[in-house]
């Protein structure tokens, strides 16, 4: 994490409240929809980028709140949207096609009865 800027006091306090956004976020992301996830691990991306301690402590009720007019936030987060669909176009050309699945039933089928 990038040191924060501010008195003793407020790093102190910024401190905690950024580390408990982060534990909480993680946490949410279990259970969250596809979109808040991604906007999550955006956050997450960026969360170092944010040193100010008075923006932590500014926002500490809502820390999300902070990210939505970030330039850094929206470019983490298309990155990170990018990835996902390049992981999951290289995983489906790696599943079967249907064709091969059908083929590999008759031929289980095929197998089965001419062992019977």
């Amino acid at each position: 994490m990038n040191n924060l800027n501010g008195s003793e006091k407020q790093i102190a306090w910024a401190t905690d409240i950024r580390k408990e956004f982060i534990e909480k976020t993680k946490a949410e992301m279990k259970s969250a929809d596809k979109n808040d996830v991604l906007d999550m691990k955006a956050m997450l991306k960026v969360a170092d980028n944010i040193t100010e301690a008075a923006d932590w402590i500014n926002a500490r009720r809502n820390p999300k709140i902070m990210f939505f007019d970030r330039t850094d936030f929206w470019e983490a987060r298309r990155e990170i949207k990018a990835t996902e669909n390049l992981a999951k176009k290289e995983d489906s050309s790696k599943k079967p096609s249907i064709r091969d699945i059908l083929k590999a039933k008759i031929a289980e089928k095929d197998g089965a009865g001419a062992s019977v």
